[in-house]
């Protein structure tokens, strides 16, 4: 007997993100069952192991990354800022000058650009980082002393499961067809159709 129904609602990949909910709302609405919406990047926090204050970061395309922060104490989890749709050196302009953080998910990658060594590779600098971490982690190194990075990939699902209780017993579940993605930003053919519409309404060179 299903209860209720969890799903990432992003941000994620738009095709990805459109075949999930729309299987969700499915069983669903067949069912009669409220569903709870959950962060991706919530999820992602969660799913890290880790506690302290933590941004995630997932791939948007493009170079750029979905970024929000996070503090997280023994799996339970608050929001500090909104998600954003960002380029490397935007993510460190907003998060540059905070001493302790944690970054975790696939975009963390993108710290590779800064001069962070691979997973594993290199020799581990002593400095003020989070101790205790879970494995696979590396120092933040040249980026920031008090920085830790988190890069591997974690199975969503439990964290999914968890967080989507907590936001039904918060009252924020909803009806089937009321579930919306989260996309954080436009399309690739809504920017296309954007950047077109701008283009002709520029006034005429010359």
């Amino acid at each position: 007997e299903v209860d209720l129904f969890a799903v990432a609602e992003g941000p994620g990949s738009f095709t990805g993100l459109r075949i999930g909910l729309a299987t969700v709302k499915a069983f669903a609405a067949h069912l009669n069952r409220k569903v709870a919406g959950v962060s991706t990047l919530a999820a992602v926090a969660h799913a890290s192991g880790a506690d302290g204050e933590i941004v995630s970061l997932l791939p948007a395309g493009r170079g750029e990354v979905f970024a929000q922060r996070f503090w997280v104490d023994k799996r339970n989890l608050a929001v500090i800022d909104d998600a954003r749709h960002l380029s490397p050196a935007a993510v460190m302009e907003r998060y540059g000058e905070i001493e302790r953080l944690i970054i975790v998910g696939e975009g963390a990658r993108m710290f590779e650009n800064f001069g962070v060594p691979p997973s594993g590779g290199g020799e581990e600098k002593e400095s003020g980082a989070p101790k205790g971490g879970p494995p696979n982690t590396r120092q933040g190194g040249a980026l920031n002393e008090g920085w830790m990075v988190i890069d591997e990939s974690r199975n969503l699902a439990p964290s999914i499961a968890l967080l989507g209780l907590r936001n039904y017993r918060e009252g924020k579940s909803v009806a089937p067809d009321e579930l919306r993605a989260v996309y954080v930003r436009a399309s690739d053919a809504e920017i296309n159709e954007q950047w077109q519409r701008q283009k002709v309404l520029q006034p005429a060179q010359g």
